[in-house]
């Protein structure tokens, strides 16, 4: 007997066989393993291979010995604001992000702020009510995981159509 699932009848299959405790219990296992990987973005054995940097050569050029001094000192006496803004696009999540992890690596390295930006633009992104629930409710979770992390997200919309004027 062939039987079909739709996405809530296999979730509740799923929650039926498997219970609300064992589901517990393995987000519990991934958690432990992560930590197991690395307790910090730091120690994390990051693959540069895992992302691209869209603009000039996909690394940062050598700096001099006394970068950090200068770039502080920078910091504090310009008007001028640096930081790392992490672009959010296809991954929309906090978790098991690689670009996000750069992000934060580049960020903790130049010892700068990090920011999450992302763009919204309504006639691409949400072609129907659920899949704009979806998406909504996920941003969501980004925004409270960045909260947790003190990084700034910030959600701006764009009009898919070109302003001529």
């Amino acid at each position: 007997l062939n039987v079909v699932f739709t996405g809530l009848s296999i979730l509740r299959f799923m929650t039926s066989k498997i219970g609300k405790q064992d589901v517990s219990l393995w987000i519990r296992d991934i958690a432990e393993k992560r930590r197991a990987v690395a307790t910090t973005v730091t120690d994390f054995k990051y693959a540069k291979c895992r992302v691209r940097q869209l603009k000039g050569a996909n690394h940062f050029p050598a700096l001099d010995e006394n970068f950090e001094e200068k770039i502080h000192e920078a910091i504090l006496t310009s008007d001028i604001k640096m930081g790392v803004l992490y672009w959010m696009i296809r991954d929309q999540r906090v978790q098991d992000n690689w670009a996000f992890l750069f992000a934060q690596r580049l960020a903790l390295k130049f010892k700068v702020p990090l920011h999450v930006c992302f763009c919204f633009v309504p006639k691409y992104q949400a072609e129907t009510l659920r899949h704009y629930t979806f998406m909504i409710e996920g941003l969501k979770e980004v925004e409270k995981e960045c909260r947790e992390l003190c990084i700034p997200f910030h959600i701006t919309s764009a009009s898919s159509i070109p302003d001529n004027n």
